[in-house]
């Protein structure tokens, strides 16, 4: 605008002024310019005074931003944070005034390099979604920002649409119905452009998926009585009209159960269920294997005087927690040091890594002559700890860097395994981790507080690691006979309330010759020493082995 603007006045002033009054042909000239000069000002005016507008919508609703009443009630960022809708909110928010900002042009776009968009909104609207369906949330409890008692801001009529939009894209239609009803039924609130016809004929769409024809008609018929407008009427009677025409020969039912929630979910893999129904804890080990589980005090294996709390959660696999192992103050600084580096997770062998929503967070590694000594010595605590060597070398290194992970809205990690399936795919690795074989053990450090979700679960054998804050998750990915242990399988669940960060600590293969060695022969098993070293009797011990190998059963 402002070059058209200087274009115009370029030509008015190109006109030879030179003795204007010998000549009245110019001043015809001049006239017939100035009505152009003027339009094209007064439009000038007019988009300078849309930016000033928006400018100011950009000022208000800073100023209404409801993290900063949290704030002056006592509450952090963090605990703000805490509750995903909160999230979601905050990126909502920030997104769209990018974009206001962007049409205004002039600004330091340095300070909003980090901004969410568009794309953000969407991701945390999946990830809300994907809590509701994990979580088995209400939509009635979620609309009014209600998660297990924790209260947020109601979300409005355009966040239930665009839920009801995620919902659609994910397959998830019985969701999608609710969350678009409930977008119509919040639209007096104003934040919703969306035309109430075009919201219910998607409603009417998502029954038409489902095959339940009748309730569609029953969606128009409906609409039609209801309407707020002749408009409105006329359109709704249309399409039921054109509805009519088309199913009229088709014979359907009302599907009454389609006011359950979870009725209309598509079909997913049996992994994905078993994994969902462990998030949520619908799961019992056999009593008769659980009741050996036991706490213990573990000694250092290099300094008698340092005990370590231990907590045994399978004794095959072998699965464990370390409580109080860190200190606030070191896990802050893993924090901070990989803050700088943290990327979206991906996941797959080095030479070709994906992005996916089988791993939704980000990554950063902390190396052990980071900070001088501090990092080092964690990784010496968890060599004291397990026994095993943590030696870091630029070459055929004993264990990797620290991977600190922090989950997103809805946050998780599907079913993987640490090792590598194909042996072929060790050649891939960074060169500093060339010839030390496979992640033969995973060490887990759990750095925040959660309120809810964001358990480490094992399907397979049915074990849940929960997410204490300054403890530690250990277990073992290869057997001691050297192969892999399928069995240990594992997750991270969804986090439903708080913020999850995690430290990895991966333990590589060849290092550990001589902490770790072979059984003597299959018949031998260090595992039944090691019970005994524990006080545990020969009688038990044939118990546990003998609920290890089957596969785990829920008590009769």
């Amino acid at each position: 605008m402002k070059c058209l603007l200087l274009l115009v006045i370029y030509q008015f002033l190109s006109i030879n002024c030179t003795d204007i009054f010998t000549s009245l042909t110019h001043l015809k000239d001049i006239i017939e310019n100035e009505e152009i000069l003027l339009k094209t000002v007064s439009d000038y005016v007019t988009s300078e005074e849309d930016k000033i507008n928006n400018l100011e919508r950009f000022v208000e609703l800073s100023k209404e931003e409801p993290i900063k009443k949290s704030l002056l009630s006592n509450k952090t960022v963090d605990e703000y944070l805490s509750h995903p809708l909160n999230a979601y909110y905050l990126i909502k928010k920030y997104a769209l005034n990018l974009e206001r900002l962007a049409q205004v042009g002039n600004y330091n776009k340095s300070l909003v390099a980090n901004f969410p968009d568009e794309t953000d909104i969407a991701g945390a609207a999946a990830g809300i979604i994907r809590l509701q369906r994990t979580y088995q949330l209400s939509t009635n409890d979620l609309a009014n920002g209600n998660i297990k008692g924790f209260k947020a801001d109601p979300l409005n009529s355009d966040d239930c649409y665009r839920l009801g939009e995620s919902s659609k894209e994910n397959s998830e239609l019985g969701l999608a119905v609710q969350w678009f009803n409930k977008s119509i039924e919040k639209l007096h609130d104003g934040s919703n452009n969306r035309r109430i016809e075009d919201i219910v004929s998607l409603v009417v769409d998502m029954f038409l998926l489902m095959g339940n024809g009748k309730k569609a008609l029953d969606i128009y018929s409906f609409a039609i009585k209801t309407a707020k407008s002749d408009e409105s009427k006329e359109f709704f009677q249309a399409e039921l009209d054109d509805y009519n025409e088309l199913y009229k020969e088709i014979d359907v039912e009302e599907n009454s159960s389609i006011h359950d929630e979870y009725s209309w979910r598509k079909t997913e893999p049996e992994w994905k269920v078993k994994y969902e129904e462990m998030c949520r804890g619908q799961f019992k080990q056999n009593s008769k294997y659980a009741k050996h589980l036991r706490c213990r005090y573990v000694k250092s294996s290099t300094c008698p005087y340092e005990i370590f709390k231990q907590e045994i959660l399978s004794f095959s696999p072998f699965i464990s927690m370390f409580h109080d192992i860190i200190s606030d103050k070191e896990g802050e600084l893993l924090k901070e040091l990989a803050k700088p580096t943290l990327e979206r997770a991906q996941v797959g062998v080095a030479s070709k890594p994906e992005l996916t929503t089988q791993r939704i967070g980000k990554v950063g590694w902390v190396w052990d002559n980071y900070d001088g000594i501090g990092v080092t010595k964690l990784s010496n605590r968890v060599a004291r700890a397990t026994g095993l060597s943590t030696t870091f070398r630029h070459i055929m290194t004993d264990a990797e860097p620290f991977q600190v992970v922090n989950y997103g809205v809805g946050g998780q990690y599907e079913p993987h395994t640490d090792f590598y399936l194909q042996r072929s795919d060790l050649n891939t690795v960074p060169e500093f981790l060339l010839n030390t074989g496979d992640r033969i053990a995973t060490w887990m450090f759990y750095l925040s507080t959660i309120h809810a979700g964001g358990a480490t679960v094992f399907p397979d054998v049915e074990v849940a690691v929960p997410p204490i804050k300054n403890a530690a998750a250990f277990w073992y990915n290869f057997e001691e006979g050297g192969d892999m242990d399928m069995r240990t399988s594992h997750a991270g669940c969804p986090i439903l309330l708080g913020q999850k960060w995690v430290a990895n600590k991966w333990i590589r293969e060849f290092g550990q010759f001589f902490t770790r060695r072979c059984p003597i022969s299959e018949f031998f098993a260090n595992e039944d020493k090691y019970l005994l070293s524990l006080g545990y009797s020969k009688r038990e011990i044939e118990e546990i082995n003998f609920y290890s190998e089957r596969p785990p059963q829920p008590d009769q």
